[in-house]
């Protein structure tokens, strides 16, 4: 990606497109060394279900961790707070840019550094991903353990797997980017992120309420299986990270729809693709919020 060359004067300093690729590396330094992190605790759940020669997708499997196939808490946190310091970090860098003169000159500099951040994010996030599918796929010699009888039953992975696994794992990676840029389009200053993270986090914290309290309602005399389907499915469509493959909780609900989407995740990952549509459409039409630092504004 070409920086445009542009020079702005400000105080004594000599801005450049040299300049915003160093301020660029300052401010999104931290967030990029937790996102490694948390690719690096994928690989390592890759690879600890190699060792166990465990082939379960159950919740708190290694390869279900590893690929985001299921409602993981760890895995949850993890993706809020890289959301969450993104948001912040595109902030400052927007803050940075705007406290120097004739900032006009450079907003298509500060476009591409953007999206220079994004396509970072992305080919980490798709070079774990491939990592993973080597670990996971190679030599295989996995076990899925029965849990009834606790039998261990010999297993092989089918390859169609690679594509559910890489389907799951890319839309919610995906998710997660054009929620953190569609958030990140109303901080413009230290209010307003305090403000907007906060209902961020309590939404969040709503949501997985609503979808582990399922679990519980379940065990009692008010479960209802079709009420707690359309419910699932319907907040589903609006935020699909309370699925999270959650209508295998609904045992008893004996309907046919309910088994498909529990037996195909490619079925029950359907919402994720009305949320990217509806995301994408209000990051085009939403502008971002003007940061107003001296006269100049973005």
């Amino acid at each position: 990606m070409k920086w445009q060359k542009s020079t702005i004067h400000y105080k004594r300093e000599t801005f450049t497109h040299n300049n915003v690729l160093w301020q660029l590396i300052k401010t999104f330094l931290f967030a990029f060394i937790l996102i490694t992190c948390f690719c690096l605790y994928l690989i390592i759940m890759a690879i600890v279900a190699k060792i166990n020669v465990n082939a379960s997708e159950w919740y708190h499997a290694p390869i279900a961790l590893a690929f985001f196939l299921r409602f993981s808490l760890i895995n949850k946190i993890f993706a809020i707070i890289l959301s969450c310091i993104f948001c912040v970090s595109i902030y400052r860098f927007r803050k940075k840019l705007v406290q120097y003169e004739n900032f006009n000159e450079i907003k298509s500099i500060k476009n591409n550094a953007i999206l220079t951040v994004i396509f970072s994010v992305v080919a980490i996030l798709s070079l774990t991903l491939f990592i993973n599918l080597m670990i996971v796929f190679i030599n295989q010699n996995y076990y899925y353990i029965k849990r009834i009888h606790n039998l261990l039953i010999p297993i092989r992975i089918d390859e169609i797997k690679i594509l559910e696994y890489s389907y799951i794992y890319l839309l919610r990676c995906g998710f997660y980017i054009l929620l953190t840029v569609f958030i990140a389009k109303f901080i413009h200053d230290k209010r307003s992120m305090i403000k907007v993270l906060s209902l961020y986090l309590f939404v969040n914290f709503i949501l997985m309420i609503i979808g582990t309290s399922f679990t519980f309602l379940e065990h009692t005399n008010f479960y209802n299986g079709m009420l707690t389907y359309w419910t699932t499915f319907s907040c589903g469509l609006l935020y699909p990270e309370i699925i999270n493959d959650n209508f295998q909780w609904i045992s008893s609900f004996n309907y046919n729809l309910k088994n498909t989407i529990y037996e195909n995740n490619f079925i029950a990952y359907l919402p994720y693709f009305c949320s990217f549509i509806v995301l994408i459409i209000l990051i085009k039409k939403v502008s971002w919020k003007s940061i107003t630092i001296s006269s100049n504004s973005y």
